[in-house]
């Protein structure tokens, strides 16, 4: 590019005498414009996703033609240097004499982003003087590759991170849970240093104030496992708090421990089950027996009227298996469980020991224990009950209408008794049979 003035000059001929050299007018060969070059080749990065890492946005440099010619510009004679750098608005170009963000073609692969989103690469293109007419041969220019791009809306690209329950540390679901009638932790939380919830994609914890993600992580228990907001599983209820006491259970069933992830653009929108938690139902442990009657000296002897067979309820505890870690060895109290009993069957179905009664003079097996329930296994044992039989000689008690013959008759001619009624004692011999 530049102005070649022209001059022209004739040796002696055959015929004419020479001519000086003369000035006979000037041509200019104008500069390469903007746009008179386009740019294609340029590889951008896509299909990555956010892992909190860097990312090189550029990985083969752009090719620069005369858009009339289709011939490549050449670096040192055309121009200078290319410089890269990147803005989030097509629009919006970089700060042209901000050297930190512009990037040389050399050092291209330093041209990096982290955060998820879309990065409109731009070109910012030095000429250089020609020595001969000291005169740039191409114009400089900064251009948005998006723009310009045979390819046509061009662009990198790092994709928002879609979360998995294995990029969430810290949460221990607790196991070998038992009902103990009172509310119980059903997970811990480890925090990382900043009393946050830790996220690690790679080898990152995403959710620290380095990585500036303004992320918001909520718990809540949901009806089933599941994934999505509007899931029927998902929670009704959401909490903020990293507190033990938002994540407990009372009742022996199993618990969904849901978590939602929101607030960040770096992420895409999390909500899921993260955990099943169960809590099983209780064993009730009998302590002590019921009281029962020929237990102490107090047996039973028929007297002809219903008798009640029990004295007292059974003392029910239950034990948890502390074994798990969550429990002492000691016994809880059963508190809310109604006994019931049976009678020679364990059929149960008498709710007062009052009604366990019993007529004839036999063993009685009596049946107690607890139905299953939400929260308890069912149990059932047996006492033996014994009502004995009456001593017929006892004068208080014994047989009151014996049959005896009358002794010393005589005959009267009328019909007379022979025998009369009255108790039995235990001094009256056994009469054999024609006495």
């Amino acid at each position: 590019a530049g102005t070649y003035y022209i001059w022209v000059k004739f040796d002696q001929g055959a015929s004419h005498t020479a001519i000086e050299p003369r000035y006979i007018g000037a041509v200019t060969i104008a500069q390469a414009a903007e746009n008179g070059i386009s740019l294609s080749d340029m590889e951008l990065t896509r299909g990555v996703a956010y892992n909190g890492n860097l990312y090189s946005l550029v990985s083969h440099p752009v090719t620069q033609r005369f858009s009339s010619t289709g011939v490549e510009l050449i670096r040192g004679t055309d121009y200078e240097e290319v410089y890269y750098a990147y803005s989030n608005d097509p629009l919006i170009a970089p700060v042209l004499n901000d050297d930190s963000i512009w990037k040389r073609e050399a050092d291209l692969a330093e041209l990096k982003a982290r955060d998820a989103g879309k990065y409109y690469i731009w070109v910012k293109v030095v000429g250089i003087e020609n020595p001969n007419t000291h005169t740039v041969n191409v114009a400089d220019y900064y251009r948005c590759y998006y723009y310009n791009a045979p390819e046509k809306n061009d662009f990198a690209e790092i994709d928002a991170a879609t979360l998995t329950n294995d990029y969430f540390k810290g949460i221990n679901p607790h196991r070998g849970l038992s009902y103990i009638a009172r509310n119980q932790i059903l997970a811990d939380i480890t925090p990382n240093a900043e009393g946050k919830l830790t996220i690690k994609i790679a080898s990152a914890d995403i959710n620290t104030n380095e990585y500036n993600n303004n992320i918001i992580v909520s718990w809540g228990l949901g009806n089933g496992e599941g994934r999505g907001i509007n899931s029927p599983m998902a929670p009704t209820l959401w909490v903020d708090s990293l507190d033990d006491i938002n994540i407990m259970g009372k009742d022996a069933r199993t618990y969904y421990l849901w978590i939602k992830v929101t607030g960040s653009s770096n992420l895409v929108e999390y909500v899921a089950c993260y955990a099943p938690i169960t809590i099983d139902k209780a064993t009730i442990e009998y302590t002590v027996q019921p009281g029962y009657y020929g237990d102490a000296n107090d047996n039973l002897i028929y007297t002809g009227d219903y008798q009640t067979l029990i004295k007292s309820d059974p003392v029910i505890k239950f034990k948890p298996d502390y074994s798990s870690g969550y429990y002492d060895a000691e016994y809880y109290d059963a508190t809310g469980v109604t006994i019931q009993y049976g009678i020679n069957t364990p059929a149960l179905g008498l709710f007062d020991y009052h009604n366990v009664v019993g007529l004839n003079a036999t063993n009685y097996d009596i049946y107690y224990g607890v139905f299953g329930t939400t929260n308890w296994y069912s149990k059932v044992e047996c006492v033996n009950v014994t009502i004995e039989k009456r001593d017929a000689s006892d004068w208080n008690y014994g047989l009151s209408a014996v049959p005896y013959a009358i002794e010393g008759l005589e005959y009267n001619e009328s019909e007379q008794d022979l025998i009369t009624y009255g108790r039995l004692v235990n001094s009256l011999p056994v009469m054999g049979c024609g006495s």
